[in-house]
């Protein structure tokens, strides 16, 4: 899926600095057709940057941009076939819903007919129906960002790009759009690549998450790949909570190791560390269950000291420490945990990981 050839967009080496700051360092990124792409990382990590330049408003100093095996590196913005949802929408106030979403088509120069056609269509696919003779002053927040989005399908893109284009709604709006945008996508089968800081929003809609540091690509894959098996410390702790763990490794196998924690050991799927290697570990908060001792069965385990139990909601935070290294783990029965209390804690195996440094 990955591969170049299936590429929709393609970053070839490409360095972007701005005076004497490097905005983006060595870039070979490929977004691959009709997915849904994130770029997912803090301020300044390089990812709205890496949108402007698929768009032509920001040019690489170094390296190649390929838009479906074209390359774009020099090619002007206007001859590039995209279309853009900003975070702010920037529609033009002076004009109605139809006028907005039509004015990419008038660019165009279509004819009056197609450009009817088109928006009748486009503003019923965005659930817009009725609404072609408003401004947007009279719409809402959601109803504005449908006009952004019509006014961005509406010329066919080849991609879609999306700059942080749902950060203005409020939180349940903000959810329900999420799933509405990722659901379009889906039924049009367009390339979307979406900036966003939200690591809970890039885990809801992508197909694939690239998390950025500092101008660079920390990791690419799956939403539950990234998730589940981080190969950093910084996205294991960017991309939701963990735990971090330093130990050295007693024994290792094709299939696995074992591995002192302080004066436990415990067994970790799939480490290729050596013996006697320090290494560091992460491990999710959900991962861990407070059980006892004649519960653990074949899961790895240690003991620990409750510091406070907290109720949020869907899970207590229970957070713990261990020979001075603190930890958490979210549960959902608490009930008989309180400050000072030793308790054990188990996971599966498989459910630490090993990190590389970055």
């Amino acid at each position: 899926m990955d591969s170049t050839a299936e590429a929709d967009v393609r970053f070839d080496n490409v360095t972007k600095h701005y005076q004497n700051v490097v905005a983006i360092k060595a870039l070979n990124l490929d977004i691959p057709r009709g997915t849904f792409f994130s770029l997912l990382g803090p301020s300044g990590c390089g990812k709205t940057t890496t949108l402007r330049m698929i768009a032509g408003f920001e040019h690489p100093t170094q390296g190649e941009i390929f838009i479906r095996g074209e390359r774009v590196t020099d090619i002007p913005p206007y001859r590039r076939n995209f279309g853009m949802v900003f975070q702010n929408y920037a529609l033009f106030p002076h004009m109605s819903v139809a006028q907005n979403v039509a004015f990419g088509l008038k660019m165009r120069k279509l004819r009056r007919d197609e450009i009817a056609k088109r928006v009748r269509e486009t503003l019923a696919l965005v659930k817009l129906n009725g609404f072609a003779d408003r401004y947007p002053k009279q719409l809402s927040g959601g109803q504005q960002q449908r006009v952004a989005l019509a006014r961005a399908l509406v010329i066919h893109p080849t991609v879609l790009l999306l700059d942080e284009s749902l950060s203005a709604l409020d939180k349940m709006l903000r959810e329900e759009m999420q799933v509405e945008l990722r659901e379009l996508q889906r039924k049009l089968g367009i390339t979307a690549v979406f900036v966003t800081h939200d690591q809970e929003e890039a885990l809801t809609m992508s197909d694939r998450v690239a998390v950025m540091r500092a101008g660079v690509v920390e990791q690419v894959g799956t939403p539950s790949e990234i998730y589940e098996s981080p190969r950093t410390e910084f996205v294991a702790g960017f991309l939701g909570n963990s735990n971090f763990v330093d130990g050295v490794v007693v024994n290792s196998s094709a299939d696995g190791a074992r591995i002192d924690i302080g004066g436990a050991q415990v067994r970790i799927d799939g480490c290729t560390a050596g013996t006697g290697e320090r290494v560091r570990l992460a491990l999710r908060p959900e991962k861990i269950d407070i059980v006892a001792d004649h519960d653990v069965g074949n899961r790895e385990s240690v003991t620990a000291t409750v510091r406070e139990v907290i109720y949020r909601g869907a899970a207590t935070h229970v957070y713990l420490e261990r020979h001075g290294v603190r930890m958490q783990a979210y549960v959902r029965d608490a009930a008989g945990l309180e400050p000072g209390r030793e308790v054990r804690c188990a996971w599966a195996a498989s459910s630490m990981v090993l990190l590389r440094d970055a």
